[in-house]
């Protein structure tokens, strides 16, 4: 028997490089479909953080109007509720984004039931147009 020099020995399979594969065909994302996800995904993120800004607005009010921060309606004091409430969306927020996103994406091609319409019909116009800090009749 013949001594086996290691060194020469190659191996029989490579290690796939899952990185570096293609899609099977017949699975790719049309990119039309991707980039519908894409501006979906964006737009559930924005109506959050215009969700989260109103929710901080509302949450300032409740501080004295000479507290630390001065005024309440300082210019300073509303670019900062902006931003946090940006911040805030883009670190994942409440959830909110991924539950708009989820229930648009899954029902875009549906149309609006019957159901939903009658009930928004039947609510009175002053329930709709009730400003933050203002009650309904």
């Amino acid at each position: 028997m013949k001594p086996v020099d290691l060194n020469q020995i190659q191996p029989r399979t490579q290690v796939p490089d899952f990185r570096s594969r293609k899609p099977v065909a017949g699975t790719e994302i049309p990119k039309e479909e991707e980039a519908r996800r894409l501006a979906l995904k964006k737009t559930s993120k924005d109506l959050e953080a215009t969700f989260l800004t109103f929710l901080v607005k509302a949450m300032e009010k409740t501080v004295p109007k000479d507290g630390l921060l001065g005024s309440k309606n300082s210019l300073p004091t509303m670019m900062f509720s902006s931003v946090m409430a940006q911040n805030m969306a883009e670190q994942g927020g409440t959830g909110l984004s991924d539950m708009i996103y989820r229930a648009l994406s899954d029902d875009s091609s549906r149309p609006v039931s019957e159901a939903t319409l009658t009930s928004l019909s039947d609510l009175p116009v002053s329930a709709l147009s009730v400003q933050p800090g203002e009650e309904s009749d």
